[in-house]
Parts: C-alpha cells; structure tokens; sequence
C-alpha cells in the first residue's frame, strides 16, 4: 500500500510540475522509478511480460523525440518508459491512443479559449497529465476499454 502511494504521489506531482514548469525534475522520476521497481519486485510480477512494453515505449518515444526535435522534452519520454513497466504488451497502444487524443482535446480547447495568435501546431501542450490519463485508465480499466475500442 505505501509503495502505490508513492507511486501516485510521484505521478502527481510530476503532473502539477509539468502542467505549471513544462519541465519536470529528476528526483520525482527517481522516486517512481524505485517505487515501481519495489512494486513489481514485492507482488512477484513476471518482469517478462511487462519487458515487452517498456521496450516498446523506450524504442516509440526515443524516435519521436529524436524526430521532433525539442518538441517531447527528454522527462516525457523518460515518464512514459518507466510507467510502460505497469500495462501488459497488448494495451500499450491503448494507452497511447487515449493520451494522444485526450492530449489533442486540451490543446484544441486551450487554443479556442485563449484565441493566441499562433497555430494550433504551435500550442505548448504538458504531455505527462495526458501520459498518466491513458495509463490510469489502462490500469485501472484495461479489459473494458478494449472492449469499447474494439467494439
């Protein structure tokens, strides 16, 4: 119970730190790292079956932060490898899929609300509340959303 604690403490935090800064320090990364480590460590969990996330959101996110350049900062991508350690290979597309479009919505509506002069492509958008979103949601309601998107 402490670590998942822990575990919630560090994501908000490294939430309201990303939505205030748009950057995030490493001791709160730290602290979720360790915490998630301990988690997975104390339950007994077959590391091999969450390895196949982790390696797919350590490969998906490197390239797209190699690509955009200066666009995802280095914490997002670093938040999204750690956190891939708690959903199975199978819904790590879900998960992405329900951060980028809640991600998509808060930009559009921060963009029509504050009617700024730059494009909507231009908008700075925090990517670690939408990050937790989808893995929350993935965690907490895995099978259902499945089901839903699939329908």
């Amino acid at each position: 119970v402490i670590i998942s604690i822990l575990i919630v403490m560090a994501i908000i935090f490294l939430i309201s730190e990303d939505m205030l800064y748009y950057e995030i320090g490493y001791i709160p990364l730290l602290v979720l790292s360790v915490s998630i480590a301990a988690y997975i460590f104390i339950n007994k969990i077959c590391y091999k079956e969450y390895l196949y996330p982790f390696i797919t959101a350590l490969v998906i996110f490197l390239t797209v932060y190699i690509l955009a350049r200066k666009k995802l900062g280095i914490g997002d991508v670093i938040f999204a490898v750690i956190m891939s350690l708690l959903v199975k290979i199978n819904n790590i597309a879900y998960v992405f899929i329900i951060s980028s479009f809640t991600g998509l919505s808060y930009g559009a509506v921060m963009y029509f609300l504050c009617k700024e002069e730059t494009s909507f492509f231009k908008t700075k958008i925090p990517l670690i509340p939408f990050l937790a979103i989808g893995y929350g949601a993935v965690i907490a309601w895995g099978d259902s959303i499945v089901k839903l998107i699939e329908f």
